[in-house]
């Protein structure tokens, strides 16, 4: 019952967070992080448009319904990856809100790397 309620709790806030990225122009995001995000760390670059994080906001994201990882300096948002881990779960999670590269490089191979670009956010500062 528990899985059942994340995956709810999940599907909920991945929905939200879809439909709010779907209503934001390129334009938006760059006035966004000019104006509002000032005094945050998240950074666009204007040439490239990559979000840039810190290290302390992905360590904000560390459960099983919010997992940032960062692996080789990216930023991946894994959430919704995580139920579909063959490692199981709590593998995966010693990695949320860190970075997880060693532990990432010594258990997957290179097919699996390429799968993160699915999930990639932006770099780590």
């Amino acid at each position: 019952m528990r899985n059942f309620h994340f995956k709810i709790l999940f599907l909920v806030l991945f929905t939200a967070i879809i439909l709010t990225g779907c209503t934001t122009t390129k334009q938006d995001k760059t006035t966004l992080t000019e104006n509002s995000l000032s005094s945050s760390s998240i950074q666009v670059s204007s040439t490239t448009d990559v979000l840039t994080y810190s290290l302390t906001q992905v360590s904000e994201h560390n459960t099983e319904v919010d997992c940032w990882q960062v692996i080789n300096g990216k930023v991946y948002n894994i959430s919704k990856y995580i139920p579909n881990h063959p490692g199981g779960l709590n593998s995966v999670l010693k990695g949320c809100g860190k970075d997880a590269t060693k532990m990432f490089d010594l258990q997957h191979k290179p097919k699996t790397k390429e799968m993160l670009k699915n999930y990639y956010l932006g770099n780590l500062e």
